[in-house]
């Protein structure tokens, strides 16, 4: 019995090498064209392929005629969709003989949509789940097959999350796969009076506000840190990435917000509005990360305030 995999970025990369190491008969692999590079998380599945003896059809487009021709060609028992940014079309949805599968990183009907792991440590949330479910048209919203938590730790960042969620849906869809082949997966529909949806986010979305609490500023930096395109802020015009904040406290400053109030032992002490956060790792635009100190940051520098 035969198994079809959507996945372009690194989650599901190690979901489906766990899959074929296992020895389960993958007939196909979706992936990213190289094109998409660009894409939060993107992962080349090549040399999973050539390692597995394992058919990649590249698409930018799941739902084309190119990629439905390849999808009937193999015939699969069950899709499983492991990190595609992409809805799919019902004619997609019908081709596998038992449906097509999905993961989602929160504890659905809550919280569908786009950017779950930086919403989730954005929101400051100290507990979530990855839901499997059957997927279908809409957004997250197909019959749910299973449910495990996962804590959020308040030193979490959005790679330590982002590895956290990974290790989980391996260990989830290896624990489901056998019942997803047989078609016997329960099935339980969602509750649409207690769905909710995050929006999608650009890299344009990062900028920091200084007007903010530091606790919001340190959630901030930690949801947008790699592998996503960063939390930043203006300085003198210039673009500065922060890649890494330690929150230190939500007591008020006289000092105004964004402004830098020490440099030493690698960190940079700034004031927010209220209390305070400590920037570790920054970059200045096309810049290596560098310590505040090595990047020039210096006592009394203002940030942009990051609002019109």
């Amino acid at each position: 019995m035969s198994v079809v995999i959507v996945a372009g970025v690194e989650m599901g990369y190690r979901t489906t090498e766990a899959i074929l190491e296992g020895g389960c008969l993958v007939s196909l692999i979706f992936a990213y064209e190289e094109s998409m590079s660009g894409a939060s998380g993107y992962v080349s599945f090549d040399d999973l392929a050539q390692r597995y003896g394992v058919a990649v059809h590249k698409t930018r487009d799941i739902n084309g005629p190119a990629s439905l021709a390849a999808l009937r060609a193999a015939d699969p028992e069950i899709v499983l969709v492991l990190g595609w940014s992409r809805l799919i079309a019902r004619e997609f949805l019908d081709v596998p003989r038992h449906g097509v599968v999905g993961t989602h990183p929160t504890r659905l009907p809550k919280h569908r949509g786009r950017a779950p792991i930086p919403w989730t440590l954005i929101h400051g949330l100290a507990e979530s789940a990855l839901s499997a479910f059957y997927v279908d048209p809409g957004v997250d919203c197909g019959d749910i097959i299973a449910q495990r938590s996962f804590s959020v730790e308040f030193e979490d960042d959005a790679q330590s999350l982002y590895d956290k969620i990974a290790r989980l849906q391996q260990e989830t869809i290896l624990e489901l796969l056998p019942a997803l082949l047989e078609g016997r997966a329960p099935r339980v529909p969602q509750d649409e009076t207690q769905a909710t949806y995050w929006p999608k986010r650009t890299p344009a979305d990062g900028v920091m506000r200084w007007r903010k609490s530091a606790f919001d500023q340190y959630n901030w930096v930690r949801g947008l840190t790699r592998p996503y395109p960063g939390a930043f802020t203006f300085c003198g015009g210039r673009k500065l990435t922060v890649w890494a904040a330690r929150y230190l406290d939500n007591e008020p400053d006289p000092a105004p917000p964004g402004t830098v109030l020490s440099v030493e032992s690698g960190e940079a002490l700034v004031a927010c509005h209220p209390g305070h956060i400590a920037l570790t790792r920054v970059a200045w635009e096309t810049g290596q990360d560098l310590a505040p100190e090595e990047a020039g940051l210096a006592v009394g520098q203002r940030f942009e305030m990051g609002e019109p």
